[in-house]
Formats: structure tokens, sequence, C-alpha cells
């Protein structure tokens, strides 16, 4: 597992990922080696898709 990263606002994450525009806090956004492969607000959502990373 890589780097965890908390910023204090989706607004400071949106100017180093413009991209993703994010809409609201708390995000959870999570990359592999290539892409991103999650963009959530859900937090459940996020640690399903974190455990479930092996099946």
């Amino acid at each position: 597992m890589g780097p965890i990263t908390n910023e204090v606002s989706y607004k400071s994450l949106n100017e180093q990922y413009p991209k993703l525009e994010l809409k609201k806090e708390p995000v959870f956004i999570v990359f592999d080696e290539n892409r991103l492969v999650l963009k959530t607000y859900d937090y459940e959502e996020m640690m399903d898709f974190l455990q479930n990373q092996d099946e």
C-alpha cells in the first residue's frame, strides 16, 4: 500500500488534481500505480473497496 495523504480541504486537492472536480468533503480518492481507481464521498464505500481488493 502506498502513502496516505490527508489534505485540509477538498479545495487544496482541486488545485493539485483539477480533473477530479471535487465538490465537497469529506472526499476519499484512491489511486493505483497508474490511475484513479475510486472517488467517493462515502467512507463505507471506500472501506468496502479497500477491503475487497484481494478478491
